[in-house]
């Protein structure tokens, strides 16, 4: 038998011809690292919103390296840099177009 490369990562979004890829990376494709000191208000109420950062998860992370090595540009689009732009199709389009015309290929 002969052996060849079995391809077994699924992408979101891909122009296979130019090995471009998108991600939809939603909540569960990161951690929120807890390591910042908390924000406090007057009244001492912790926020919680303003603490700590997000990192890619390790499977998230993993799969961008296979990818990588297998010569494809990945995308990454984080849910809350789309979740900013409130439902406008006009800013979606410009936003994704961008992210598109950032690919090193």
């Amino acid at each position: 038998l002969t052996q060849s490369p079995m391809e077994f990562l699924s992408i979101d979004l891909a122009n296979v011809e130019k090995r471009i890829g998108v991600e939809v990376d939603g909540p569960g494709h990161f951690v929120h690292l807890l390591d910042k000191p908390p924000r406090r208000r007057e009244s001492e109420i912790i926020i919680l919103d303003d603490m700590g950062d997000n990192r890619f998860n390790g499977p998230t992370t993993l799969k961008h390296r296979l990818l990588s090595h297998l010569d494809w540009d990945i995308i990454h689009l984080p849910y809350w840099e789309f979740q900013k732009l409130d439902g406008d199709s006009r800013q979606q389009q410009d936003y994704c177009r961008n992210l598109i015309q950032s690919s090193n290929k």
